[in-house]
């Protein structure tokens, strides 16, 4: 698995606290732009699925300010996932007595929560996260370090990555993106326009998916850009918030120069 440090900047703004269960993903804005096919509408988990609670620790605590003081609970700020109930933080810092209503305890509020965490990821953050990762390499046969012959016909396939697994970091939530190959295309440009083609696999110097054949010498460039799919998983603090689908991602590959000399009979006598 490739893992990195995502480089996707945190969202404006604090991101919901409080509130109940959000029972399906909510759709966010996308900042910048996503690559090449990239869903229009984002999902991942919803910020309102946060909530602090103040949960009783069975442990009895005192007023040890006051004589004959009266026995109350300790509790402890608690942040959960009000769709799976898992404990994503404890506040173990800001823990305090609670008297409730016994008569003569002190008037001591409950501090106020600490402050929600921030958004979660989107599926377009994901896909800019772990695009850089996402590379299939082409070949061409004659190779290009050899180059290619006018009247020669040329060879293109790709090796198949199957099923590449990336984790990154974004804004302090763990993700784990898994994207498999769905489609490749490949065009020629150059001396003379070859045109493009496309192919739901890479297949094999054997079976190659694009056969070409130059007709005019000089340099000529090979693009690619490969689509994938797959899904994403995402965590805080531990804590597992779900899996969600990475979409349609149109990632471009690197470019191939490809030198093609002219091919010229000899007559001899």
């Amino acid at each position: 698995m490739l893992d990195c440090d995502g480089s996707v900047p945190a969202a404006p703004g604090g991101g919901g606290g409080g509130g109940g269960a959000s029972p399906s993903p909510s759709p966010s804005p996308s900042p910048g732009g996503p690559p090449d096919g990239a869903p229009e509408q984002e999902f991942g988990p919803s910020a309102s699925r946060f909530r602090w609670i103040n949960v009783d620790q069975g442990v009895a605590c005192v007023d040890a300010e006051v004589l004959n003081p009266v026995i109350g609970t300790t509790r402890i700020p608690t942040l959960i996932d009000t769709v799976t109930g898992a404990v994503v933080e404890r506040g173990s810092d800001l823990a305090y007595c609670d008297f409730g209503n016994t008569p003569g305890a002190p008037n001591r509020p409950a501090p106020p929560p600490p402050p929600p965490p921030p958004p979660p990821p989107t599926s377009g953050e994901v896909a800019r996260a772990v695009a850089a990762f996402l590379v299939v390499d082409s070949s061409l046969s004659p190779r290009p370090e050899i180059g290619g012959l006018t009247g020669l016909e040329t060879s293109v396939w790709c090796t198949d990555p199957g099923e590449l697994v990336v984790g990154v970091s974004i804004r302090g939530y763990r993700v784990e993106a898994h994207a498999t190959v769905a489609s490749i295309s490949w065009t020629v440009d150059g001396t003379k326009d070859i045109g493009s083609w496309s192919s739901s696999s890479c297949e094999s110097l054997e079976d190659p998916p694009v056969t070409w054949m130059p007709e005019t010498k000089g340099p000529y460039v090979l693009s690619s850009s490969a689509t994938w799919g797959g899904y994403w998983t995402v965590s805080l603090n531990g804590a597992a918030l779900g899996s969600y689908s990475l979409g349609s991602v149109t990632v471009p590959q690197a470019t191939i120069d490809y030198p093609v000399d002219e091919y010229r009979g000899v007559l001899t006598g």
